[in-house]
């Protein structure tokens, strides 16, 4: 499956965060560390600004953060980008995931377009190049 996570961690934050989606799966995973061990709440909102899940947790005695977002139900079925709000004690953080034809779209899809693109202008210049050669 593919992934596309936008996050701007808050540098006044006392946990810190990352999103990544396991592969080949329409699960999000949100993981990271706290200095403070009071609850941190995830609220995921639809495109639309409906609330599709929320979820309460208790970093452990470490203060490590784990939460998994399953995308593909019938609460994940629009188009769009879907936002994550993380707080702890009242600080905010967002994370955006977006969904495209029901599948997390990738992050680095532009990135994979160009070197496809680049490769493939390569190829097409090797080849004529190799072919011009042959002539003369």
């Amino acid at each position: 499956m593919l992934l596309a996570v936008t996050f701007i961690p808050l540098a006044y934050a006392d946990y810190s965060l990352e999103a990544y989606v396991l592969d080949d799966s329409n699960t999000v995973v949100i993981a990271g560390e706290s200095v403070s061990l009071e609850e941190v709440t995830f609220i995921v909102q639809s495109p639309s600004g409906n609330i599709i899940t929320v979820d309460q947790i208790t970093p452990t005695h470490t203060g490590q953060i784990t939460t998994m977002l399953t995308a593909g139900d019938a609460l994940w079925s629009e188009d769009g980008i879907y936002t994550v709000k993380v707080t702890q004690e009242g600080i905010s953080e967002t994370i955006d995931i977006e969904l495209l034809d029901g599948n997390i779209v990738p992050e680095f899809g532009v990135i994979a377009m160009m070197i496809l693109a680049v490769s493939i202008i390569s190829i097409l210049m090797i080849t004529s190049k190799s072919r011009l050669l042959q002539r003369i």
